[in-house]
């Protein structure tokens, strides 16, 4: 009778002992997906990490770019003024040689025709 016992017992060992097993090995691999998963969280991280400072640079660029447009701006501007006088100079220049020369002319017809 008590080998006939023992038998039911050591299959039951037999079983308790190989689903221990399995269920170890199981919590080895979710152990493992749960590290990659962690590994893929931390990559994630960097990667918004890293696209935040592209974000800083891009907005950092375009207020340089309004900066530079109105500094342009205003150059332009002092452009504009500058060409203004020098045209209104050389108007000067042109209604001066061409006074000078119609004068010059009236004297040479004057004295010519005297």
């Amino acid at each position: 009778m008590s080998k006939q016992s023992l038998l039911p017992k050591d299959q039951e060992l037999d079983l308790a002992d190989s689903f221990i097993k399995e269920r170890d090995e199981e919590i080895k691999k979710i152990n493992g997906e749960m590290r990659e998963v962690n590994e893929l969280f931390k990559d994630i991280a960097g990667l918004i990490n890293n696209q935040g400072d592209f974000v800083d640079r891009i907005g950092d660029n375009v207020i340089n770019a309004h900066e530079n447009v109105k500094e342009g701006n205003k150059e332009l501007l002092e452009a504009e003024k500058e060409q203004k006088k020098t045209e209104t100079f050389y108007g000067y220049i042109a209604a001066g040689v061409t006074g000078a020369v119609a004068i010059s002319g009236l004297i040479i017809s004057a004295v010519v025709f005297l």
